[in-house]
């Protein structure tokens, strides 16, 4: 058994040939295996330690978003920390390094801007926090919570149950509908058309006393209903109610109204373009 694990030994010593040199440091295959190995279990060591964090902050008054990147960016100290630790072990100086890091920017110019891009973008989220898990949002076209905020993604849970996967860049270039604010109150919009045979005083008392029909819901600010545009078609009214609570009852709340609405215009009360 002994001449055996010797003469895997020797076999493994014959393909650890040298593949190239960075700044005088020659790199080996036992090399590249070498940080291979180092670099998986560094990361596994770093999300599972990201993920004991989360949960022990769990018990603290810090919302969810907050613990999630206080955990993220300890993960990436330690990551840099460790990959630096790794390199010095294998025998790469930072030179060679450096040399390595020019290759890559060559890289950046032909595909790569992107990844870094949403990367750099993730931390400008996670620092600035304008999205928060938990929070409603409208992005693209997409509404959804947000569910997790990841290094270069984040992922929105849609009114539909699927998982919309939105690149973080997204949230530095483009406008960005956040339902939800700080003090728990989410904004319910609604625009109706009153026909032009409908006086619009009495559309709007009607529109105001429909507002009562998920009054029990309502932050105590007071509800928005203004007419914001006319034209041929009729008389356009914006409305804009403050919702306690979770912001996934929008859809329940908004329906609610709307069927306070209908019956309404079937009583006659409210005439629609």
């Amino acid at each position: 058994m002994l001449e055996g694990f010797n003469e895997w030994i020797l076999a493994m010593s014959q393909w650890d040939v040298s593949l190239f040199t960075l700044d005088q440091t020659s790199v080996r295959v036992s090399t590249i295996l070498k940080t291979m190995l180092a670099l998986v279990v560094l990361v596994a060591v770093t999300r599972w330690l990201r993920n004991r964090v989360v949960k022990l902050l769990q018990h603290s008054p810090l919302d969810v978003g907050t613990r999630m990147t206080i955990a993220t960016m300890l993960q990436y100290v330690l990551l840099i920390f460790g990959i630096s630790l790794i390199m010095q072990n294998v025998g790469l100086k930072l030179s060679a390094l450096s040399v390595l890091a020019g290759a890559i920017g060559v890289g950046l110019g032909f595909g790569l801007q992107n990844i870094v891009s949403n990367f750099v973008s993730g931390l400008i989220v996670m620092f600035e926090q304008p999205v928060k898990i938990g929070d409603r949002i409208e992005i693209g076209g997409i509404e959804g919570d947000v569910v997790a905020i990841n290094a270069r993604s984040t992922v929105l849970r849609t009114v539909r149950g699927a998982a919309a996967i939105v690149p973080n860049q997204k949230f530095i270039t483009e406008t960005v509908r956040n339902f939800a604010n700080g003090d728990g109150v989410s904004a319910l919009q609604l625009t109706f058309k009153l026909a032009n045979s409908q006086d619009p005083e009495e559309g709007l008392k009607v529109i105001r006393e429909s507002l009562k029909s998920i009054q029990d819901a309502l932050a105590p600010r007071e509800p928005e209903v203004n007419i914001t545009g006319m034209d041929a078609g009729g008389v356009t009214i914006e409305t804009v109610a403050w919702v306690r609570g979770d912001v996934s009852r929008r859809g329940q709340l908004q329906s609610r109204l709307l069927v306070e609405i209908r019956r309404r215009t079937h009583a006659g009360e409210l005439t629609l373009a």
